[in-house]
């Protein structure tokens, strides 16, 4: 190395223009003999660290730098030295620094001038020290991923071999490309990143960790560091929670189709044994004409309302039959197509009313309401299901009533009745499956009713009033809120199902 100055032993460095420069240095420097270290000059940084003042720096009383032979040797043979050491100053206090020393000669074996620069390490050192009992695993690695240093938290098994191995081998395998790219992209741009990732750190043992990304120097020269955090317990509890959630709602499902298989066989069974009476009536009143030679019109005529009784049976049956089928099958047509709900209420109500015989005049009050995705045959089948239910609840010639408009750029449907209304524990059960009032009915038409809303993410609301009828609300979200997610969906699970 080239020399900084050569000076005389016993000179020391001019005070003038040199040694304002000398004293403006932000780093302490002192210029001091070799061997014996007596100090020559020194600037004012180095005044202000030691807590000196020149004339006590230059008389000796500065600290003792703790060289050792080989250092000293080094040093006269003009090889420059460096080394950390803590100082002893005044008082007992003690300050780590950092000593970078420079002969300036004559070498040769001769005594020479050394000029030695003084770094205060103490900040640094504090850092360091809680870094290294921070809770969280510290490490650095270079540009090319090589990790340089860590910190106490990454102990014991997990922390043998892991300096100067690729950071990113640790990392599980299919998850390995998209790490790097993040911690690349983050020395690449300055931008801190965070992510989530599952660690292989030895046969057996996997982690999850979240882990901040920040660079060291511009452009990530310096590398970057990383602050891992463990999350494997959250992790586990996650995905048992996420178990336990699965096992309920299977759990909650076998309930609900144990309850659906009761009520059917139940709702089956009552008409079933109607028709086996029936059969056993109708088969004893054939015999006994058979016996007493009575005439085919007049075997019939007996067995005529007995048999009239069965087909009604048989028809409530298909009945159930049906509607459990619209309940429980996908529909064969699941194309979602966006259209003006008050288009598809207005169809609905023309065929209900087709079908009716105006036996429930029907009222209508269809303002226009922004498009909605929707599925055409199971909006009207909600229509006809709520119009049904409201002209079973309502005495004859009783009118219902419909309503479309836009409300909070929703699209609002409203199917009202004046019938008997409902009572607050039929209120409860209303969409439970098979639950219902009416001696005719299913219980299946508001079950398919709620059904068909949650499946176009829409909500569905009931007023009831014992004696003055019953109101149902349904508000449709606008095709721009519903489309991504349907879309995304559809036909996954052969529906609209999310």
């Amino acid at each position: 190395m080239e020399a900084i100055r050569t000076v005389p032993v016993d000179a020391k460095p001019p005070r003038g223009f040199d040694a304002t420069l000398f004293d403006l240095l932000p780093d302490a420097v002192l210029y001091a003999t070799c061997p014996g270290f007596a100090v020559r000059d020194a600037n004012a940084a180095c005044l202000r660290l030691f807590g000196l003042t020149r004339a006590q720096l230059l008389a000796g009383a500065g600290p003792d730098l703790g060289l050792g032979e080989d250092q000293l040797a080094a040093l006269l043979r003009g090889e420059p030295v460096s080394l950390e050491r803590t100082l002893r100053l005044g008082e007992g206090a003690a300050l780590p620094a950092h000593l970078t020393l420079t002969p300036t000669g004559p070498f040769k074996g001769e005594p020479v001038g050394v000029v030695i620069v003084v770094r205060d390490l103490a900040e640094r050192k504090r850092f360091e020290a809680v870094l290294q009992n921070a809770p969280a695993q510290i490490l650095t690695i270079d540009r090319k991923g090589r990790i340089l240093t860590l910190n106490r938290s990454v102990r014991g098994a997990e922390a043998a071999g892991l300096v100067g191995i690729d950071a990113y081998s640790t990392v599980a395998e299919e998850d390995r490309e998209r790490v790097r790219a993040l911690v690349e992209g983050a020395m690449l741009t300055g931008q801190p990143v965070e992510y989530e990732t599952r660690a292989v750190l030895a046969p057996g043992v996997e982690r999850w960790f979240h882990v901040r990304v920040a660079a060291l120097g511009p452009d990530g020269g310096g590398g970057a560091v990383l602050i891992s955090t463990d999350v494997t317990r959250r992790r586990r509890d996650e995905a048992e929670m996420a178990l336990l959630r699965a096992q309920l709602a299977r759990g909650e499902k076998l309930s609900a189709l144990g309850g659906l298989v009761s009520g059917v066989a139940h709702e089956l069974r009552t008409p079933l044994t109607f028709l086996a009476n029936n059969a056993f009536l109708a088969q004893r009143r054939l015999d006994r004409a058979a016996r007493r030679g009575a005439t085919a019109k007049e075997a019939f005529d007996e067995t005529a309302p007995l048999f009239a009784e069965i087909t009604a049976g048989v028809d409530r049956i298909n009945q159930l039959v049906e509607d459990l089928r619209r309940y429980t099958k996908a529909r064969q047509d699941e194309t979602l197509a966006p259209a003006p709900l008050d288009s598809l209420v207005a169809e609905a109500v023309e065929l209900f009313r087709a079908t009716s015989r105006g036996r429930h005049p029907v009222e209508t009050s269809l303002s226009r309401t922004p498009p909605v995705l929707a599925n055409r045959g199971a909006v009207q089948q909600v229509v006809l299901n709520l119009l049904q239910n409201g002209a079973d609840a309502s005495p004859p010639g009783a009118p219902l009533r419909v309503v479309t408009r836009e409300e909070e750029g929703r699209a609002i449907l409203e199917v009202a009745d004046r019938g008997a209304g409902i009572s607050p524990e039929g209120m409860r059960r209303i969409y439970e499956p098979l639950y219902t009032t009416k001696e005719e009915g299913t219980g299946l038409g508001l079950t398919i009713v709620k059904r068909i809303v949650d499946e176009h993410e829409a909500e569905i609301a009931c007023e009831s009033e014992p004696g003055r009828g019953t109101r149902f609300r349904i508000a449709f979200p606008a095709q721009g809120r519903n489309w991504e997610r349907s879309v995304m969906t559809r036909g996954a699970e052969g529906g609209l199902h999310p």
